[in-house]
């Protein structure tokens, strides 16, 4: 069986308690942050993805601003 990283158990502690967390901010964090790694999971897989799409938004700047 392979090791789990770090933030892979993390994950797996936390989205097997988020209901246990109660309502602090904390918690309410945690329960955001779990409920976008489905969409973070390409990102995280893959190195060469952007964050963001800053480099398109400079691409079109210049048109934009005409």
């Amino acid at each position: 069986m392979a090791t789990l990283c770090p933030n892979h158990k993390l994950f797996l502690y936390l989205s097997g308690n988020a209901e246990n967390l109660g309502q602090i901010t904390t918690a309410k964090t945690i329960r955001y942050a779990l409920s976008r790694i489905p969409k973070a999971r390409a990102y995280l897989s893959n190195g060469q993805l952007g964050l963001d799409n800053n480099t398109a938004e400079r691409a079109v700047k210049p048109v934009a601003i005409v």
